[in-house]
């Protein structure tokens, strides 16, 4: 009835010109009706213009859909009266807030379902939910996970509902979410269902899986369920309870990294021990005191919170904005349970040093490729009370003992809820194969490096000032820097030579682990240190040694980290692939759920793992020297040939030798050598049959396992390094571990008193752990068919 005068239907309350009509001149959402009606009635009658008149039964069959419309039309006018009069005291209400204070407000942050979002009533093994039913519960869900801010938006753009409802409170709504994926309504969620709904949607979006495919994805859900679980439940190990997966979820939103959360989880495991209803207290203090259901309390509401949650742990100590670790005015969720175990706040700074004492901003720019700077700069991180700095060694030093001075700057970065045995923890895990005696570059991988890795771990990704980690990038194609990077090197990368407080680990077989790698190999993969570590299949190795992958990835996005969730109503599980991977990117997949993070002795004895390190090494031999550096071709000369290290010869061809060390191999020791395998990464037990019937090689790989013990440059190595050593051997050749009785009387006969040994007197302790290959039976490697170690070609 209305096709005479064309119109739009209202849309919302906004549109003010919502129903139009071909008449310009008329304006007022008021006049409509009455246009509509005129039309209507001028329509009929140019329609019935220049015809015969229509019979009466025609005529009341019109005059009847007029009145009709008349009714319509009064109905609608009546309508839109109310809609006005809505819209006006919507104005007012807008007016009266603006003229008000304005007051900062706080979006609510609410985690994505780490699940997949298919039919909460799937079992295991039946068929999946059509991508319908799962688009429809995604929408749902996110619906439920709406924050208050969208809510309330919603709600004034509404004019069928002008009723403004309550907030909805966080932590209900992932109780919410948790009860949807508890398929059984048994009130936890264990590995199978958590299967379940991630298989059903990667089916979905990506078709069936393969063996390796599901291998992976069990993989997946084991370690997500690791991350879950707290052991709140203590009688059943194998589920994860509501309060459990509202931590994680909440976690997800709302720690500023993943390094983060993994460390405040641990240490809340330690005290659900002695505390089991200690998380539920928890949540019960925080959504009591979560008023507007955002996720974020006031420092007054956090205080009483933490009074209620705390009971029974320690008392509480009112002190400021102590509560508030990054100064945002608000506690959230993470600040909140660090506080309740008792976290405290420890100032982070970065500690300066000019190393040119005030000449490098003398120097023309023309010298330093067009720039100019204040300082060359060296930091250390002061933190704990000590000050941490990479020259060579990796030092732990009081500030006043540091011997570059005083700083020129000291600037105040912020403050860490890490603990002190956190940090060694890390830096010994994490930084000592990287920032290691013979890795020191003054462009590459200097101090500042370091300085920046740690800052990174103590504050969630904050970076040192960029003056300091840029400057090496601005400089390295001035011609002073490259006339002086050898002597900087030697300077800035040499203070771990007898200096204390130097750390590294030689039980590190990380480096050995990426060079056996295949395709087929699950491994972990993260850009940095710092990010949420994922599973990956290795699909292909190239030959500069970089990997392309296949993974799972929730669709629509690539894995952003922890703190970074947005909302999303088509979030689900999907196959990615990524490509050109670096080696350095990868880590091991152990069975024990840890992070991505280094291989050590104790983790290559894992199926996993171990298996990988029983392969053949990819990469081609090459010589290095006792130390471990690689030689070069030395370049002939008739004035004078230095004396073969090993045989003392002076014969001139095909030697090699080693700039860094002055150490020299002759033609002949470089051919036996590359003969014997002893240029490999990983001792055999065919080598060390060999090495006990040549005593010449066997000094020099006797050295240069002393060299990879002596972790602190001190020139004799202690108990727990010669620990390091022997185990690393025998897990190497398979045999059993050498027992502590028996390395330390070994330890004893050399150095009864100091209970350190030096390189002269390390030897007898290296025939004594290799030899063991010779005793009993020959020996056999664990998944192999062979008695022999196939570690090269």
């Amino acid at each position: 009835v209305f096709s005479f005068a064309p119109m739009q239907r209202p849309i919302s309350g906004r549109n003010r010109s919502a129903f139009t009509t071909p008449r310009p001149i008329q304006k007022t959402e008021s006049s409509w009706v009455p246009i509509t009606l005129c039309c209507l009635r001028r329509g009929a009658e140019e329609e019935n213009m220049g015809t015969e008149p229509e019979p009466e039964d025609k005529q009341a069959e019109l005059k009847e859909a007029i009145r009709a419309t008349e009714e319509d039309c009064r109905r609608i006018q009546k309508k839109l009266a109310e809609i006005r009069k809505m819209r006006e005291t919507q104005e007012r209400n807008e007016s009266q807030e603006a003229a008000a204070p304005e007051v900062e407000t706080r979006p609510k942050v609410l985690p994505l379902p780490l699940l997949p979002l298919e039919s909460a009533t799937a079992k295991r093994g039946s068929a999946p939910g059509t991508a319908r039913e799962m688009t429809t519960r995604s929408k749902l869900l996110c619906h439920a996970l709406a924050t208050p801010g969208e809510m309330s938006q919603a709600r004034r753009k509404s004019v069928v509902q002008p009723k403004v409802e309550e907030p909805m409170d966080c932590l209900a709504c992932l109780r919410g979410q948790f009860q949807r994926n508890d398929a059984d309504e048994s009130g936890d969620i264990n590995q199978h269902e958590l299967l379940d709904l991630m298989e059903s949607s990667l089916i979905v979006n990506s078709g069936p899986l393969d063996a390796p495919m599901k291998e992976l994805l069990e993989e997946v859900v084991r370690r997500r369920f690791a991350e879950f679980h707290l052991g709140v439940n203590v009688a059943d190990t194998k589920i994860v309870t509501e309060s459990e997966w509202v931590h994680y979820m909440m976690l997800q939103s709302m720690a500023p990294s993943y390094i983060a959360a993994r460390s405040l989880n641990d240490r809340l495991r330690k005290k659900l021990e002695t505390h089991p209803s200690l998380l539920d207290n928890i949540q019960r203090a925080f959504s009591q005191a979560d008023k507007d259901g955002d996720g974020f309390l006031s420092p007054a509401c956090a205080k009483v919170a933490f009074e209620e949650a705390s009971t029974g742990l320690r008392q509480f100590h009112p002190g400021g904005d102590a509560f508030d670790g990054n100064l945002d005015g608000m506690i959230d969720y993470f600040e909140f349970v660090s506080h309740v175990l008792g976290d405290k706040l420890h100032s982070v700074e970065l500690a300066m040093y000019d190393l040119s004492h005030g000449k490098a901003a003398l120097i023309p720019a023309v010298l330093l490729d067009g720039h100019k700077f204040e300082g060359v700069w060296h930091t250390g991180v002061r933190v704990f009370g000590f000050e941490y700095w990479y020259g060579g060694g990796l030092f732990q030093q009081r500030p006043e003992c540091v011997p570059f001075g005083r700083p020129k700057k000291i600037v105040e970065l912020g403050s860490t809820l890490m603990s002190h045995q956190e940090l060694t923890s890390f830096v010994a895990r994490e930084l000592s194969t990287t920032f290691s005696p013979n890795n020191y570059d003054v462009l590459r991988n200097n101090c500042n490096c370091f300085s920046n890795e740690v800052v990174q771990y103590l504050l969630n990704g904050t970076q040192i000032p960029e003056e300091v980690r840029e400057q090496p990038n601005l400089a390295q194609h001035s011609c002073i820097l490259q006339m002086s990077r050898a002597a900087l090197n030697k300077w800035l990368g040499g203070f771990g030579d007898g200096r204390e407080g130097a750390c590294t680990r030689i039980d590190d077989l990380t480096a050995e682990w990426r060079q056996r790698l295949q395709a087929g190999d699950m491994v972990l993969h993260r850009e940095d240190w710092i990010d949420s570590p994922y599973e990956a299949i290795i699909t292909k190795v190239k030959e500069d040694r970089t990997m392309d992958l296949v993974f799972f990835r929730p669709s629509g996005g690539n894995f952003t980290g922890v703190g970074n969730i947005e909302l999303d109503s088509e979030r689900s599980w999907e196959v990615a692939q990524k490509f050109d991977t670096p080696v350095e990117q990868i880590f091991p997949c152990l069975e024990p759920t840890t992070g991505a993070t280094s291989l050590k002795i104790d983790g290559a004895t894992h199926g996993r793992a171990g298996m990988i390190l029983r392969r053949a090494c990819i990469s081609p031999e090459h010589p290095f020297c006792e130390k471990g550096h690689q030689l070069e071709p030395r370049v002939s000369s008739w004035i004078h040939v230095p004396p073969c290290s090993l045989c003392a010869s002076v014969t001139d061809g095909g030697r090699m030798h080693c700039p860094k060390c002055q150490f020299e191999l002759c033609g002949k020791c470089v051919e036996d050598g590359l003969a014997l395998q002893v240029f490999t990464d990983l001792i055999t037990p065919g080598l060390a049959k060999d090495l006990l019937e040549n005593p010449l090689w066997m000094t020099f790989m006797s050295h240069f396992y002393f060299h990879k013990a002596d972790v602190s440059c001190r020139g004799s190595v202690s108990v727990s390094e010669i620990r390091w050593f022997a185990d690393s051997v025998c897990l190497a050749m398979d045999m059993p571990r050498v027992s502590d009785e028996a390395l330390n009387h070994e330890i004893f006969q050399i150095s009864p008193i100091a209970q350190r040994v030096p390189m002269s007197e390390f030897e007898s302790i290296f025939v004594t752990v290799i030899g063991g290959v010779n005793d009993g039976s020959e020996t056999r490697i664990p998944f192999s068919d062979s008695v022999h170690f196939p570690v090269n070609r």
